[in-house]
């Protein structure tokens, strides 16, 4: 989790020199951004930008309206634009940081990054982030080290405890993943996603009563939240609690009727209480809705094994092994 863009701090800045007519259409720009209207926030912003050509602080709340409205690489002009008037502002270095991580240029993410970081060695959520960008990047102990660095600066800081207990379960040192989502959650006891996460990393150490009783803590905090349904799902599954399970599955479907693992998922408990027929239904519409899952292909072709249908079970088969092709180890 990326800590979202720095919109207050750069408010207070003084602008004396600046027209009254420039003046007037940044104070406008700033409140109808601050309002949400964000398409009026540019064209204040704009107005002020024509008046006054140098005026940093409407290129930079420009930036922020853009990004908020998706236009990254927008925002990333307007905070480039910021940059080359004054070369020390970290915060349009921390935001450009994240216009470019959402066009997916992790390199120039990483490099504004350290560059907030230099002119700004506190800089708590460039840390933070530059954690999690490490982190998409397959550097674990990089995220680690910096989500660290963030903790040190900031002891209360929820979301870098979050982050850095995700790279420690990639790093399979599930127990030290506990224990920085159980820091996350006394910081913050509504983090839903730490819930939720602390759940499937206690499902890993084989702990299914407690993945439970994380899930349920997270759908307290978020009863529409259809991972955490998904995964106290599976852990019935695994205690053997079908019916529970199956209507954890209903429950994801009845708040989304387009998620494929919920009919997947249920098709394989019914499969456990030998509901052929109820399996091979949901095994059907977590593949029309997921044309290439072979491991839906290939349960669905065992359900037609059970039903008798050898000819369906080998075309399931068949197209298991097309969507996930066995390698071939040996003569060429």
């Amino acid at each position: 989790m990326k800590t979202t863009y720095c919109i207050m701090l750069l408010v207070g800045l003084g602008f004396s020199s600046f027209s009254q007519s420039s003046k007037k259409y940044y104070k406008m720009g700033f409140e109808k951004g601050q309002q949400g209207n964000h398409l009026d926030a540019i064209s204040a912003f704009s107005k002020a930008i024509e008046i006054n050509l140098q005026f940093e602080l409407a290129y930079y709340f420009r930036g922020v309206s853009k990004a908020e409205l998706k236009d990254y690489l927008g925002a990333i002009s307007d905070f480039s634009r910021v940059l080359e008037i004054n070369p020390s502002n970290a915060n349009a270095y921390y935001n450009r940081s994240l216009s470019k991580g959402y066009v997916k240029d992790s390199i120039g993410e990483i490099k504004d990054l350290d560059k907030a970081i230099e002119l700004d060695p506190l800089f708590v959520e460039a840390f933070n982030n530059r954690g999690v960008a490490k982190g998409e990047n397959g550097d674990y102990l990089g995220e680690i080290s910096d989500c660290s660095k963030a903790i040190a600066i900031n002891p209360k800081y929820a979301d870098a405890y979050y982050n850095r207990g995700i790279a420690k379960g990639e790093l399979k040192d599930f127990s030290g993943e506990i224990e920085d989502y159980t820091m996350a959650i006394k910081i913050d006891p509504n983090y839903t996603e730490a819930y939720n996460n602390r759940g499937i990393a206690k499902g890993k150490l084989g702990d299914f009563k407690g993945e439970i009783l994380d899930c349920n803590e997270a759908i307290k905090t978020d009863s529409l939240n259809v991972e955490a349904y998904i995964n106290r799902g599976v852990a019935k599954e695994e205690l053997e609690d079908y019916m529970g399970a199956i209507l954890d599955y209903d429950k994801v479907i009845s708040i989304d009727s387009t998620n494929s693992d919920a009919y997947f998922n249920r098709g394989s408990a019914k499969s456990n209480q030998n509901d052929w027929l109820g399996a091979m239904v949901d095994y059907t519409k977590a593949i029309s809705l997921s044309p290439n899952d072979a491991l839906a292909f290939n349960n669905r072709g065992n359900v037609k094994i059970e039903l008798g249908d050898y000819d369906g079970a080998i075309e399931d088969c068949r197209k298991a092994l097309i969507n996930d092709p066995p390698i071939r180890i040996g003569f060429l």
